[in-house]
């Protein structure tokens, strides 16, 4: 594992890039620590960045939906004490915490990494996490079946629109349903993905979390990746979806820097950093760099700056690959 040092010299190598080219905005505190007071105060204080443009606050169905990652297991998963202090802050802001929804990949996986209780205890507290109720994407509960995403794609060109059918055949092979808790069941969502590199697309985080993996029957998708890539950007690109997206915020306190999404700790590394940004493709690209630069280090090949995904996703709207940082220290306060 590298050290903070030399992580420490890829942000410094990273910065002036970054702020030279950008539009869309990152806000970064630097945390001493991954216990959950230091989460408490990053969520705090990042959370409270991002209010100074949207308020959070209850609205016409009084939910809102945390998004996390649980598709490579335990070892690879959103930590338990960012969600808990998110939590918290979404209580001061009104929220009920009976209103705060758990999504995750699947059911197996969401036990597999602690969101879900023991069988023994399921009957006792329900399908909770500290009283937070618990949904996954690929239980047929999460979404009506009546929405579907299909795509006729041509390896060498993007379609600029996303294509539905509302359709009860039987050909679900051909099909992912989209989800409607996200789109039409909450005041809006907030994504938690962990990063790891992706050969294919430069890295897997805030943009095919928050649409690849939000859909039913995405390993299609996943084991072609001209087709995810432009997939990806058109999921996210729909409108229901992307209105109700508030911001991404992650932790770099584990990412994994090999192109796999099977967890390998001898292929993680940990910088002290959470990061919050409502652009998917910007936030993404700020860790690529950093995976690039991790990678290089170690001798791993590494993904062009400017892989297709971002692209896709900036011709439809969905963001924009240069960012500024805004670095956020305790003299701004917090809620």
């Amino acid at each position: 594992m590298l050290n903070r040092l030399a992580f420490g010299v890829i942000f410094i190598l990273l910065l002036p890039c970054l702020l030279a080219a950008g539009t869309s905005e990152i806000y970064d505190y630097k945390v001493s620590g991954f216990e959950y007071h230091d989460y408490e105060l990053a969520v705090n204080l990042l959370v409270k960045s991002f209010e100074e443009q949207k308020k959070l606050v209850p609205g016409e169905t009084g939910l809102i939906a945390l998004r996390v990652y649980t598709h490579s297991g335990p070892g690879l998963c959103t930590p338990h004490k960012l969600v808990l202090a998110l939590c918290k802050y979404l209580e001061r802001c009104g929220f009920k915490k009976e209103n705060i929804l758990i999504v995750g990949d699947s059911k197996n996986s969401l036990q597999q990494c602690g969101y879900l209780p023991r069988l023994s205890q399921q009957s006792r507290i329900g399908l909770t996490f500290h009283r937070m109720p618990v949904f996954w994407v690929d239980d047929k509960k999460f979404h009506d079946e009546r929405w579907a995403y299909t795509s006729t794609l041509a390896s060498d060109k993007i379609l600029l629109h996303a294509n539905f059918w509302l359709d009860n055949g039987p050909n679900d092979l051909h099909k992912s349903y989209l989800p409607t808790l996200l789109m039409f069941g909450v005041d809006g969502w907030i994504d938690l993905p962990i990063y790891t590199g992706s050969f294919e697309h430069g890295v897997i985080g805030s943009l095919v979390h928050g649409s690849i993996f939000n859909i039913s029957n995405n390993k299609r998708f996943l084991a072609n990746p001209t087709n995810c890539a432009v997939a990806a950007a058109q999921i996210f690109a729909i409108q229901e979806l992307k209105d109700k997206f508030l911001f991404t915020i992650t932790t770099l306190e584990h990412f994994q820097y090999c192109d796999s999404l099977q967890y390998n700790e001898n292929y993680t590394c940990s910088l002290p950093h959470v990061l919050l940004s409502s652009d998917p493709v910007a936030l993404d690209s700020l860790c690529l760099k950093v995976l690039n630069n991790t990678k290089k280090i170690y001798k791993f090949r590494f993904m062009h700056d400017q892989p297709a995904i971002f692209r896709y996703a900036e011709e439809l709207d969905v963001g924009n690959p240069h960012c500024t940082i805004t670095k956020v220290n305790k003299k701004k306060g917090s809620r």
